[in-house]
């Protein structure tokens, strides 16, 4: 990937689905392919409410605060200023006992830091646990946030 798009090992998160599996050549067609299909956009922000358009003004998403998505109501506001930075991180979260040969369910925890104005926290599992929260303050700081 670094070769042919530029995208470094940090900028890439791969996830295996067992049987059936790509082999890595595909694995770069289908990057190089969904590269390839990207346009330039806008992002804006307004009262928490985060929007991307494409340069025409065509609605390409917003994602409201409440973590709902549409795909048809663009909201006016500031463009969002670089930088736009991301931060990842799988945990496994703490458990008791458990049957012998059940798989532990990880989380998964991502942050991105829209300019100054603006974060996305993503969090997938419990939030309470406390090996989680300590991600969440991790990847919110690794963004430059607090």
């Amino acid at each position: 990937m670094l070769k042919a798009y530029g995208v470094d090992r940090a900028g890439l998160l791969l996830v295996s689905a067992g049987q059936g599996e790509p082999a890595p050549d595909d694995a770069v067609a289908a990057i190089g392919a969904a590269l390839g299909g990207l346009d330039p956009a806008v992002v804006r922000s307004s009262g928490g409410v985060v929007s991307v358009t494409a340069p025409d003004g065509h609605c390409r998403a917003t994602l409201a605060a409440d973590g709902a998505v549409a795909f048809d109501r663009c909201a006016p506001g500031e463009p969002v200023r670089a930088p736009i930075r991301a931060a990842f991180q799988m945990v496994d979260p703490a458990h008791g006992l458990q049957p012998r040969g059940e798989p532990i369910r990880s989380s998964s925890v991502q942050a991105i830091a829209l300019g100054n104005r603006f974060v996305v926290l993503a969090v997938d599992g419990d939030r309470t646990d406390a090996v989680v929260s300590a991600a969440v303050r991790q990847v919110l700081a690794r963004v430059g946030r607090k």
